[in-house]
């Protein structure tokens, strides 16, 4: 397993991890957010929201997180 940080451009805008189902899609857990805008959310809950240009610091199998980058790839 391994430890990534992915830039959340693709995903939708102001969505919350709950709603973008990254553990029950991906089985990926989201360990922290660094903030577009600043700032580092640690241990996120599932009503924390996601906005574009924010890092999503997730852990889970190497496949899987390839997977998350590709699906918050821009374009």
């Amino acid at each position: 397993r391994n430890v990534t940080g992915v830039q959340t451009c693709a995903l939708p805008i102001c969505t919350t991890l709950a709603a973008a189902q990254l553990r029950d899609k991906l089985g990926v857990m989201i360990l922290a957010i660094r903030r577009n805008k600043g700032g580092l959310d640690f241990n996120p809950g599932p009503d924390h929201a996601i906005a574009s240009g924010d890092c999503l610091i997730a852990f889970g199998e190497k496949s899987k997180l390839r997977e998350l980058e590709s699906m918050s790839a821009p374009g």
